[in-house]
């Protein structure tokens, strides 16, 4: 902040020094002329500072995190084709220099669009889709049910699926979205120290990879049924609860539980919807050896509930999944950006450097306009 308070209170006294001392304000109507010409600069200036101050501070507290939705429809629009009109300009000739001269008119055209494919969520949120996901759920959600005609030179159906109620056939599609958040951009108590290189791009954040997985391999690799039973919990659990859950399967012989700790350097902590749960899995015997969890949940009943049902238990994407659904309805509350509101988010000074430099170049027209008042037979008295 004292940057940006330098600028407002220096930039414009020194600016208008630096111009009485090279302009014509020595002579009559020069007090006139720095007074007009300090007070637009500091009007400048206290705008400006507070722009860049602003960016700064959106710079370095947005974090990126991954919403969960449960689908409960999904949409198909066919190829169709639509006479559209547009103003082209196209040459009329030659003016008497030579110079080609142009006209505009009217242009038919044949416009097409689609395919389409969109998912609606249990809030009745509208987003994109791709075909392999009509394709994966067309048979679960049949029937396939035609609701509307694009009409058209070539017209086409618009079709419908709708979830039949089954946990056997959540679909979850995941989102990314932005937030303040206080805690990852402050100087604080909650502050981690910095991660090595290598530690960061052995742990990357999920979220800032656009990587909306929710189990990755560490060290022991992970079956496409258990990344569908992790996906089927999020869609049952995530539109109620706000929850994003993210599995990281280590070998327990090469790591231990305190590889969390790592992990939790690498992103800085978890998002506030984040629940992070680290496995060690024995490789022979294919059994759980240890679970560290992670949140930023007040009262974290739900790690040990986590770490109980895992246990000495042989590892699957199912099993976790049936301790969340039956434990995260009751012991999970997510934790509000409200209660970090006290934080302050430091600005990189830089910002302030940007603003002195936007203020120095703005002073400039005003200094040429204010000289021209006398250049100009206009008097200021």
């Amino acid at each position: 902040m004292i940057p940006f308070l330098l600028v407002i209170l220096l930039a414009p006294p020194l600016l208008t020094l630096g111009m009485a001392l090279f302009s014509n304000w020595g002579r009559r109507g020069g007090i006139l002329k720095a007074g007009l010409f300090i007070g637009t600069l500091a009007v400048l200036a206290v705008t400006l500072a507070s722009i860049f101050y602003a960016i700064g501070r959106i710079n370095g507290g947005n974090t990126c995190e991954i919403l969960d939705h449960r689908i409960v429809k999904m949409v198909y629009e066919e190829r169709w084709s639509t006479l559209e009109t547009r103003i082209v300009r196209v040459r009329s000739g030659t003016d008497s220099k030579g110079r080609a001269k142009y006209r505009s008119r009217p242009e038919t055209y044949v416009a097409t669009h689609g395919p389409y494919w969109s998912a609606l969520d249990s809030k009745g949120a509208r987003h994109a889709a791709v075909s392999s996901d009509w394709i994966k759920w067309q048979q679960p959600w049949a029937p396939v049910k035609r609701v509307g005609t694009h009409a058209g030179i070539s017209s086409g159906g618009i079709f419908e699926i709708a979830w039949p109620g089954s946990d056997a056939t959540i679909f979850s599609l995941s989102t990314f979205s932005t937030y303040e958040n206080r805690i990852r951009g402050s100087e604080s108590i909650f502050s981690r120290s910095k991660p090595s290189k290598e530690l960061k791009a052995r742990f990357p954040r999920p979220a800032d990879e656009q990587n909306s997985r929710p189990i990755f391999d560490c060290g022991i690799p992970y079956s496409a049924a258990d990344e569908e039973a992790m996906r089927r919990a999020a869609g049952k659990l995530a539109p109620e609860h706000r929850l994003h859950s993210i599995v990281l399967l280590f070998d327990a012989n090469k790591d231990t539980l305190n590889i969390a700790d790592d992990v939790m350097k690498a992103w800085d902590g978890p998002n506030l919807n984040e629940l992070v749960i680290c496995v060690g899995i024995d490789k022979p015997s294919g059994k759980v050896s240890w679970c560290e969890v992670r949140s930023w949940l007040d009262n974290p009943e739900l790690h040990p509930l986590i770490r109980d049902g895992l246990l000495d238990k042989p590892w699957s994407g199912e099993a976790l999944a049936k301790v969340l659904i039956a434990e995260v309805p009751t012991h999970w509350k997510k934790k509000s950006s409200k209660d970090f509101q006290y934080l302050s988010i430091p600005v990189n000074p830089a910002w302030s450097l940007f603003a002195l430099a936007l203020l120095m170049v703005l002073s400039l027209p005003v200094a040429f306009f204010l000289n021209s008042l006398d250049a100009g037979g206009a008097r200021i008295r």
